[in-house]
């Protein structure tokens, strides 16, 4: 609405004013608003424009939401939005967006130093929530589960961090990562449920090789040589890992 009722400059194009309005509401402390609409008038706009990417984002990230002290986390909000320049229209691909923005265009060095880290532990969990992939059917298991070939399921993924990511909280805010890394095996179970489970280089590599293609007795082999033991000590270990993980899930036989 113009003030006192005047109208936008003469000769102005709709597209010209569309645009001066989306840059004063991306970033009204750097744009003007468009010529003859008063600026008080926008404020609704800019209000309600970064309210819905707020609570979009307070959604996703309800870790990190948490951990976060309302000015700083409304802050952060506001720079994404401002900075950021989306390469999906729909709100289901905010939190990647928004995940985009933290690994290419974040720059605070105050930020915690698991910031991203959380963000992208928080973003697999919605994204295998959210996913509509149907595993393939599992086979029976194996006669002799040595020699069965497993595939990861489509809905696990391996992650490897430096900071404990899935026990951060308001309660648990590490400043510097442990001696070892994090491995984390996020997966949906058949009732549709995300869990976590812990684990290690040795598990992730065992899975690795069973994607590759190689039955149970070969991977462990590849990963006992890796490690620098003997592959006959591995097999009963590798055996109860890979019972474990058909048993939740995470790796189907084929």
């Amino acid at each position: 609405m113009a003030a006192d009722g005047a109208a936008p400059a003469a000769g102005a194009s709709f597209q010209a004013i569309q645009r001066a309005l989306a840059a004063y509401v991306r970033a009204p402390g750097e744009h003007p608003p468009p010529a003859g609409v008063e600026a008080r008038r926008l404020r609704v706009y800019v209000d309600v424009c970064l309210g819905n990417i707020d609570g979009l984002l307070a959604q996703a990230f309800r870790v990190t939401r948490s951990i976060t002290p309302a000015p700083r986390w409304r802050a952060m909000v506001a720079d994404f939005y401002r900075r950021h320049r989306c390469q999906s229209p729909y709100f289901r691909d905010l939190s990647k967006q928004f995940l985009d923005y933290l690994e290419t265009e974040r720059t605070a060095p105050d930020d915690p130093p698991f910031l991203r880290e959380l963000c992208h532990f928080e973003w697999v969990g919605r994204m295998l929530d959210r996913s509509d992939v149907t595993p393939p059917p599992a086979a029976p298991p194996p006669a002799v589960w040595l020699d069965g070939h497993f595939v990861p399921s489509p809905l696990a993924k391996v992650l490897q961090y430096r900071f404990p990511v899935h026990t951060i909280g308001p309660g648990s805010l590490p400043a510097a990562p442990p001696r070892t890394p994090t491995w984390l095996i996020v997966h949906r179970d058949p009732d549709d449920r995300v869990d976590v489970m812990t684990a290690n280089a040795a598990t992730a590599r065992l899975m690795e090789r069973l994607a590759a293609g190689d039955n149970l007795r070969d991977a462990l082999a590849v990963v006992a040589a890796e490690l620098g033991r003997e592959a006959r000590g591995m097999r009963d270990f590798g055996e109860a890992i890979a019972r474990r993980l058909v048993e939740r899930h995470i790796l189907l036989t084929r």
